[in-house]
This record gives C-alpha cells, structure tokens and sequence, in this order.
C-alpha cells in the first residue's frame, strides 16, 4: 500500500461529468445547419448523451432564433416534418443523417438524434499523441498498478484506492483508471442495469512528446 501513487485527484481528469449512474452527460454545444422548406438556418445546439430508455446521442436546439415568428409557429406546429433528414456540424464540416424525434418544454427546443452510431465529429490525422477517452460499465478491479485520493482535510483526512491499469502497444501507453466517483457510482448501481461512466482511459504516445 505504502509504495502505491499518492494523488489528491484523479490521475485522469474527467473530460465530462455524469453525477450518477444513467444520468445524462452534457457535451457542450456545437453550431448545427438544416434546410427547412427550401431555407438554410444555422444554431447552436446543446449535445447531450443520453441513456434511458436507451443509450442515444441528442442536438437540442432551444428555440429556433432566426426563424421569423410567423415561420418560427408554422415549423413548430409540423415539427419539421418535410425535413430532408440532413444535420449539418458547421465548424467541423460533418453532415449526419438524423431524425427530429422531439419538441416541446417551455423553449420549444428541436431534439435531433443521429440515425446511426458512431458519430465522427473530427477529421482522421496523423498527428495524435495523447487524448482522454470515457469508459462506460467497465469493471471493477484492483491490482499492482492501482492509485490513492487523499480525501478531506487534516486531521480528518482519509483515502480511497483507485484500480489502475497500463497496457503498451506499438509505441502507445492506454491508462484506464478509476476517478474519484468510481466507488459511489458501483454501490448505487445494486445490480441493476444502468450506464455508469466509472472510468477514464488514456492514449498517449510517449515516443512523439
């Protein structure tokens, strides 16, 4: 225990955050464009992964803005049903075949949901060497690699062990690591079915730093 990683956090930062198992992870927000009865908008949605009933990536749109009022009552009284099914990601030139499976609540938000998964948002390059990854529904386990969150404050401070792993292949170090929520998040699942983001992982290629 004594020769273990000492941290005051995780080792891996959480990129988002799920506060509890099958809760929705927000993804921030991304311009999106659609043609609607011959007309081209562009707005801002709010990227959300959900998970109950089932696991689906969402774009919601708060109210369209651009539309003029008259155009902005008809296009919510359809629902956008003579929509050609095309997304657009504006910043990152990706179109994505999708269904608009939802409106409503007090801003008459469009909800969009891709058609098929997964979603590339980025371009391929050959110029990666580190990124951050999320880990749903992965194990629990404890091993020689494993690390420590002090916790609190002195003279009340306590700690909680972290399982850790490092696997090497072709040049690449993979982390997957638990967070400081991991054990919290395990004893509230009590073996029902649910979508926990418990762990981190990491890519990083030591050779290109």
């Amino acid at each position: 225990m004594d020769d273990m990683l000492k941290a005051n956090c995780s080792i891996i930062e959480p990129v988002y955050t799920q506060l509890e198992p099958n809760a929705a992870m927000d993804l921030g927000s991304v311009s999106v464009g659609f043609a609607y009865e011959d007309k081209t908008y562009t707005e801002q949605a709010r990227v959300s992964m959900r998970f109950v009933p089932n696991a689906r990536l969402l774009f919601i749109v708060p109210g369209i803005e651009s539309l003029p009022q008259e155009e902005k009552l008809e296009a919510i009284a359809t629902g956008l049903d003579d929509w050609d099914g095309k997304l657009t990601l504006v910043d990152r030139d990706v179109t994505l075949e999708a269904l608009c499976v939802g409106r409503g609540g007090s801003s008459e938000a469009f909800t969009f949901m891709p058609k098929s998964s997964p979603v590339i948002m980025t371009p391929p390059h050959d110029a990666l060497v580190e990124c951050v990854f999320h880990v749903f529904n992965f194990p629990e386990f404890f091993g020689p690699e494993d690390y420590t969150i002090t916790m609190g404050q002195p003279p009340h401070q306590g700690w909680t062990r972290c399982g850790c792993v490092f696997l090497k292949a072709d040049g690449w170090t993979i982390t997957i690591a638990d967070t400081d929520r991991t054990r919290d998040h395990c004893e509230a699942l009590s073996g029902v079915m649910s979508h926990n983001s418990c762990k981190r992982g990491g890519l990083s290629q030591a050779a290109m730093r």
